[in-house]
């Protein structure tokens, strides 16, 4: 399956969200910063639809799924949220985390996510205990 990933940030989007290449523009001189975030929409096609997924990618190399609109309904197979694990992990980020309170207003679509491994959340790890 064919997969386009666009950033609506600028940083993100000239370095293909590289985390070597976004970290060296963000602690360059210009910006100076050693602990830094960057929120970006994240616009994924694939023969499915458009998906749109908000994310904070942070210094620590953590990224966080703050809001999500998927271009399927289903709970089981999800292409946008597969691409992006995949897409962070091959650039040199983690498995992204969903914030708490997005996985509070689904938590049955997420905690299938969570058990898949294709995504990491704070809450269910707190409730269910660490994964194996």
């Amino acid at each position: 399956m064919d997969i386009e990933i666009n950033f609506t940030d600028i940083t993100m989007s000239s370095c293909d969200g590289e985390f070597k290449k976004v970290s060296k523009i963000m602690d360059s001189d210009d910006i100076g910063k050693t602990k830094w975030v960057i929120s970006t929409d994240v616009f994924i096609k694939s023969n499915f639809g458009l998906g749109c997924i908000s994310i904070d990618c942070f210094y620590n190399r953590k990224i966080l799924i703050t809001q999500y609109q998927s271009s399927v309904d289903d709970n089981i197979y999800n292409p946008e949220l597969i691409a992006l694990t995949s897409w962070a992990q091959e650039k040199g980020w983690e498995v992204p985390f969903v914030e708490n309170d997005l996985a509070r207003t689904n938590k049955k679509f997420w905690k299938n996510f969570y058990d898949s491994f294709i995504v990491n959340c704070d809450l269910f790890e707190k409730i269910y205990g660490k994964r194996e």
